[in-house]
């Protein structure tokens, strides 16, 4: 990682959610992979950040995830949808 960990600050922000395994799984999937990707690509050697992660339950089966850093971010000509990393193509 680009990043050191004692550098970055993660908050957490959860509703307590039971979900089951056929979605907890994928979903902890995508939240790994943009975290990973937070660390190894939004972040310069000894830069400090925050990477936030918000998932809350907004009724009976209705959900939101927010998960955002104030990293580098991408380059201006960059385009989501000509992704060739799988990670992205699964984001």
């Amino acid at each position: 990682m680009n990043a050191a960990r004692s550098h970055i600050t993660l908050n957490i922000e959860a509703d307590e959610i039971s979900l089951n395994i056929n979605t907890s799984i994928p979903l902890g999937l995508l939240i790994s992979e943009i975290i990973t990707n937070s660390l190894k690509h939004g972040f310069n050697i000894n830069q400090t950040g925050e990477i936030c992660h918000r998932f809350d339950n907004n009724g009976a089966s209705d959900y939101s995830l927010c998960i955002g850093d104030n990293g580098n971010g991408y380059d201006k000509d960059f385009n989501i949808e000509d992704a060739e990393s799988l990670g992205l193509q699964l984001i």
